[in-house]
């Protein structure tokens, strides 16, 4: 028997073994929309392609020299990562531990198909504790509160907890990576102003961005275009 690399507990042979995990499955596991069109590209490119991921993601990896010829270790959809509190955590789409040449790199996964990022930060500050939450997000990040207004909420915790997970497996290198399942191209905007408001360069479409140190991990972002299933 081939011995599929592990993504989620027993290994996952068929995405509809994804569906369960999702948070709301009856909506969100339909063709076109991102939880459906992630679990085809990763469990389908966990079974088929060299290093246990979809091609275009092994292709975008490999042009950073750290990350070049990573091997999936392992994935897990639906990965809920504990913030500033146990409490509302991050829930990344796949969270991915990769084997590099010689340690480890985490992925947080963002999939998209033409959803945006989230509320505005400035519509989403609206209690005490989220605004706890801001400012710690806001020091993870080593930026200024005030300058975070019209940036969007979910690319701040998304990309913390590719940070927070790279720590907890010792991971000296993470990336946030937005896997995109849409033909047009959106909300490009919203992440670019992100990666500049973080002080991360040359974030663009279809490449990684340069690495940061950020809580000594070395990050980076990065954006995908993919084929819908």
């Amino acid at each position: 028997m081939k011995n599929y690399p592990r993504l989620y507990g027993e290994p996952l042979k068929d995405p509809i073994q994804t569906k369960p995990l999702l948070r709301d499955p009856e909506l969100h596991w339909k063709k076109g929309r991102s939880a459906y069109e992630a679990a085809h590209s990763w469990v389908k490119g966990n079974i088929n392609h060299e290093g246990g991921m979809p091609r275009p993601v092994r292709s975008l990896l490999n042009e950073a020299p750290e990350w070049m010829e990573a091997e999936v270790a392992v994935g897990l959809f639906e990965h809920a990562t504990p913030l500033d509190t146990l409490q509302a955590p991050s829930n990344n789409d796949l969270l991915v531990v990769c084997r590099l040449r010689e340690t480890l790199g985490v992925m947080a996964v963002e999939a998209k198909a033409g959803e945006p990022f989230g509320e505005l930060v400035s519509v989403w500050n609206s209690t005490p504790g989220r605004s706890a939450r801001l400012t710690w997000a806001c020091d993870f990040f080593d930026v200024d509160a005030d300058a975070c207004g019209g940036l969007r909420w979910q690319l701040f915790h998304r990309t913390a907890s590719a940070v927070i997970e790279a720590k907890r497996f010792h991971a000296p290198h993470a990336i946030m990576l937005v896997h995109v399942f849409a033909e047009k191209v959106s909300w490009k905007d919203d992440y670019m102003a992100f990666a500049d408001t973080i002080g991360i360069a040359n974030a663009d479409i279809g490449r990684l961005s340069d690495p940061k140190l950020v809580g000594g991990v070395s990050l980076r972002l990065g954006w995908l275009r993919d084929s819908i299933s």
